[in-house]
């Protein structure tokens, strides 16, 4: 990516009327580094590009010479390919991928992200293998990136995204402060956005589809409040047979299929703990089939659950997505 920053960087000196030392003195660093950044020699660091563009009060976008939509376009790209080799299983690629991806965008925020959600694995996989220097390693990379995102991120859907991810990750880690931290303002479902449009949306038409879209944020929580539960240690075989029952009702009765997303492993999970503790074949023969599926997930597909029946769901790169998904 050819970048024009010390370009652009003389361009607003020149336009500010400011001389190369007084710009050199307020970020902190030699009038020589400045001129080479002029001169196209250097870039300046990563962590100086904020400061740059509150001193000339423009965007970051201005100073590393970004062109929103030729980026988003190319990140969307980037993205698309990542989860076509993420649900293939082959995780190695997958991190390459957004691996690079990084490299040429550094400040994309969706990249670092996926990156984050494919360590998630990576630091099970080295579990499994009893690598724990492996599987520390991914951790901490894994939290720092998470929490980077959290804290400079302004875009709702990815920091929500990441919100969930550090939740997991810091109670499966038992830093109990910090889950508690993460849990403190989070909204209930009641005060969601879906439960607040379709009560007061003027049109009965959006009304009605924002209904629906809180229909599914409800079940969405009631089924992993149900899966969380039955995993607990604390219950014996026979509740934990129940859980799993309810669990396999609600999503074959009202989500309806293909089930979206991580659903597929969710069922997947469902019919190995059924069998773990029923040892009835039938669930054993359903092992397998919905990684399948999840694996070979079309981009969009209609519902066939009673109240979403006809609708067309859009996979979008958020597993877990909710609002927008009803189209």
């Amino acid at each position: 990516m050819n970048l024009q920053i010390g370009q652009t960087i003389r361009d607003l000196r020149a336009r500010a009327n400011i001389t190369q030392e007084k710009l050199a003195n307020h970020l902190g660093v030699s009038v020589q580094a400045v001129s080479r950044w002029e001169s196209g020699k250097c870039y300046p660091d990563l962590e100086l590009i904020p400061s740059l563009a509150i001193f000339f009060g423009v965007s970051t976008d201005v100073i590393l010479c970004i062109d929103k939509t030729i980026v988003t376009e190319a990140v969307d790209d980037i993205i698309k390919k990542w989860r076509n080799t993420y649900k293939t299983g082959d995780f190695d690629k997958a991190l390459s991928i957004v691996t690079e991806g990084l490299l040429a965008y550094p400040l994309s925020y969706q990249l670092m992200a996926s990156k984050a959600k494919t360590e998630l694995i990576f630091i099970e996989i080295a579990l499994d293998t009893n690598d724990q220097k492996r599987a520390d390693n991914y951790v901490k990379s894994c939290r720092d990136t998470l929490y980077k995102i959290l804290n400079e991120c302004k875009e709702e859907d990815v920091r929500a995204d990441t919100r969930n991810y550090l939740i997991g990750l810091e109670l499966w880690l038992k830093n109990y402060n910090q889950f508690q931290a993460l849990t403190e303002n989070l909204s209930d479902v009641k005060s969601s956005k879906n439960s607040m449009l379709y009560r007061f949306h003027p049109e009965p038409a959006d009304s009605a589809n924002y209904a629906r879209k809180y229909i599914y944020e409800l079940l969405f929580e009631l089924i992993y409040c149900l899966l969380h539960r039955s995993r607990s240690e604390l219950i014996d075989n026979n509740t934990r047979t129940t859980f799993n029952l309810q669990i396999l009702n609600l999503l074959e009765t009202y989500v309806g299929g293909p089930i979206y997303g991580e659903f597929e492993f969710l069922l997947d999970e469902v019919y190995t703990n059924l069998y773990n503790s029923t040892g009835i074949i039938e669930y054993k023969n359903e092992i397998g089939k919905h990684v399948e599926i999840y694996n070979n997930l079309p981009d969009k597909f209609e519902y066939s659950s009673p109240f979403l029946k006809g609708y067309v769901f859009s996979v979008s790169d958020a597993i877990h997505a909710i609002d927008g998904s009803l189209k």
